[in-house]
């Protein structure tokens, strides 16, 4: 805890999104210095390997459970890493390590200067985080293939991640709401190869088989906010510590609906949206609220929108904002305008002097 104070006074001011990850950070390490909640055993070898790291120099000093979860212990921020292993290559860690900044610009993780001796060690522990999945038994299951595509993520650790209401981390997109979002077909294409379709992405290429990659989409399909009371419910006891701003309200409307995996963080840096005009992206949406009025804004929202097709004689673009109707409340809904409205430069005063 002295530790992730020292580092909060080194960080200057924070911005509301970083004020909560610190809540969340926080709590996370209350909860392993009482000791937390036992969790299921894993198999011993992956147990001893979770407690060694846990009890490890390294992650003593710098403190990596204020962000991180390792077994029952841990902070909530940054991705869970019980099986890190299964994910991630020797080489891919020992890049991000040494400059995580240069694999991902932007990211919290803080660059530790981590001597080659640390590295290594690091390494060691992180590859060894590892479970196999036992991908033949599922598939071999008498179940519906959704179900099936639920046991894979759960075996894979997707939400070492991804988030599915309350349950998940915050490091890449919101799957409360993807089945609305995006379509089987398109699920398909990602799962095979993500980098093919975002070489920036963060997301791993697992190199699932085609029957992982149909039950996983299967089961992506099915979310469609079935989950979203419980992450309302998550969200309503975080904004308590944040004093309830509707600006900090409308960027947790964002998130859940999954809006930024299409338009991307801050409404900037939007996905690939083939065949869409006028430049084959989704929209952006930096600086929208500048163009257009708060009603115009919420008629796209409830109604969805489509991008027109550059070529006619081509498929129809892959993603469209969907017809949210009433999923998304009026309450959240002046959050989420609240928010966007954030998303750009200030409107400038011009003043006779």
């Amino acid at each position: 805890m002295t530790c992730c104070c020292r580092r909060i006074r080194l960080a200057g001011k924070l911005n509301l999104t970083e004020i909560l990850f610190l809540v969340i950070a926080l709590s996370g390490c209350s909860r392993w210095a009482a000791g937390g909640e036992e969790s299921n055993d894993p198999p011993s070898r992956h147990l001893s390997t979770l407690k060694a790291f846990q009890e490890s120099r390294i992650v003593r000093e710098k403190s990596c459970l204020t962000c991180h979860t390792v077994g029952d212990r841990g902070g909530t921020v940054g991705p869970i890493l019980d099986q890190v292993g299964n994910r991630r290559t020797k080489e891919w860690l020992s890049t991000w390590l040494k400059d995580p900044n240069a694999v991902k610009a932007g990211t919290q993780m803080p660059n530790f200067q981590f001597s080659p001796e640390e590295v290594e060690e690091v390494v060691g522990y992180l590859t060894r985080l590892r479970k196999e999945v036992p991908t033949q038994e599922i598939l071999s299951r008498e179940a519906p293939l959704a179900e099936k595509g639920r046991e894979l993520l759960e075996a894979y650790g997707c939400q070492a991640c991804h988030r599915i209401g309350d349950a998940g981390r915050f490091v890449g997109v919101d799957l409360t709401w993807v089945g609305k979002r995006k379509s089987t077909a398109w699920e398909q294409i990602w799962l095979k190869n993500p980098q093919e379709w975002n070489r920036e992405t963060f997301m791993p290429n697992f190199r699932l088989t085609d029957g992982e990659i149909r039950a996983l989409a299967a089961y992506l399909s099915t979310l469609q906010g079935e989950h979203n009371d419980a992450g309302k419910r998550w969200e309503a006891r975080s904004r308590f510590f944040l004093g309830g701003s509707r600006v900090t309200a409308g960027k947790m409307v964002y998130d859940r609906f999954g809006c930024w995996g299409c338009h991307g963080k801050k409404g900037r840096k939007p996905d690939r949206n083939p065949n869409a005009a006028p430049d084959e992206r989704v929209p952006e949406l930096w600086g929208t609220m500048n163009r257009l009025s708060d009603e115009q804004v919420e008629q796209i929202i409830r109604t969805g929108s489509r991008s027109p097709s550059l070529d006619q004689d081509k498929p129809p673009p892959y993603f469209a904002c969907p017809e949210w109707k009433d999923d998304i409340s009026d309450d959240e809904m002046t959050s989420l305008i609240a928010y966007l409205k954030t998303l750009g430069p200030e409107k400038k005063e011009w003043r006779f002097r």
